[in-house]
């Protein structure tokens, strides 16, 4: 999915359905999740090294080096993510059951 500030990404419920999403925002690879009824976004660049990570297990997990990231706050939980980083959110906006990236201001 390509998407753009106040873009649509995804029907609430299909994200239910997958958990995870994966999308470009200007140009950066990015993540939506759902995760026990919370929904977020995160820019899907690890701290480390700028791997993508995917959601296992209820963990964002790095696909290069094996980094754990909170999929609820983007926090580094396991290295070799630097400690105390965390992947940038992206802003999110719901209306009828969609979810759309936020305008920036």
């Amino acid at each position: 999915i390509k998407g753009g500030d106040g873009n649509f990404l995804v029907k609430i419920d299909e994200l239910k359905k997958l958990g995870a999403v994966n999308f470009e925002l200007s140009g950066k690879k990015s993540i939506l999740l759902y995760n026990g009824g919370q929904i977020r976004a995160f820019e899907n660049i690890c701290t480390h090294k700028g791997g993508p990570s995917k959601l296992v297990d209820d963990k964002l997990v790095c696909q290069w080096h094996g980094a754990i990231f909170d999929p609820m706050t983007g926090d580094a939980l396991v290295g070799p993510a630097p400690q105390g980083s965390r992947l940038k959110e992206i802003r999110l906006t719901i209306h009828n059951g969609n979810i759309y990236t936020a305008p920036t201001e």
